[in-house]
């Protein structure tokens, strides 16, 4: 499988829920690393739709007539592929996600490259302490 770089992992990541257009992927790009350049994205974006980890389509989600024709770069929306999802999580930060968490520990997901893991013991200590002041019952 192709090795992606950290733009092309990127922009993969920001088409992983649902479909985005160019715009909407340099902006999530742009706003976590602000010297990351506009040609930067359409060039990753371009190279993933050609190596199939990205599928691009028109506004109401029908196939592009020629993604021979570059335009598609600037109009599309992008969806992930299959193997853009298995490239994906294959070269996420911190290497594949198997999704398994480790018996007697909590894991909330990642975000700007921190990932929040904590013992379960802790986070049951944590919400007990919390809750000591948290009315069980409330006022009508």
């Amino acid at each position: 499988m192709k090795n992606l770089n950290r733009t092309e992992w990127e922009v993969l990541n920001a088409a992983a829920d649902d479909a985005e257009n160019l715009e909407q992927i340099f902006r999530m790009l742009h706003h976590a690393s602000p010297s990351m350049l506009l040609s930067e994205v359409a060039d990753a974006v371009k190279i993933l739709v050609q190596e199939g980890f990205l599928e691009a389509r028109g506004e109401n989600g029908q196939p592009l007539p020629s993604p021979s024709d570059l335009d598609y770069v600037w109009r599309a929306w992008f969806t992930m592929t299959p193997r853009g999802k298995e490239a994906w999580r294959s070269h996420a930060p911190g290497g594949p996600s198997t999704g398994a968490v480790p018996p007697g520990r909590l894991s909330f997901g990642a975000w700007r490259d921190i990932a929040v893991d904590i013992p379960l013991e802790d986070f049951q200590r944590a919400r007990h302490e919390m809750s000591k002041d948290f009315p069980r019952e409330f006022p009508e």
